[in-house]
């Protein structure tokens, strides 16, 4: 799991001072909602909120697999 920032009213990512993005893959990771918290705060980032994701690159291999297919040790 990895953590995020995402914009209260569109939905976006935070990625850098202010430029948000619109998938998780583009967008600055933490490594939970509470670092992203932190962060949050820290930076004074008035509207956002932590999500929980999972990682974007597990996610990529999950579904880029074939139905039914399996990687070695599972």
């Amino acid at each position: 799991m990895k953590a995020f920032l995402q914009h209260d009213q569109n939905g976006l990512f935070y990625c850098n001072d202010g430029e948000w993005v619109s998938t998780p893959q583009e967008a600055r990771s933490f490594s939970s909602t509470a670092a992203a918290e932190q962060f949050r705060e820290t930076r004074r980032i008035t509207a956002a909120h932590a999500v929980a994701r999972l990682d974007p690159v597990l996610m990529t291999r999950l579904t880029s697999r074939a139905p039914g297919a399996y990687q070695m040790g599972e």
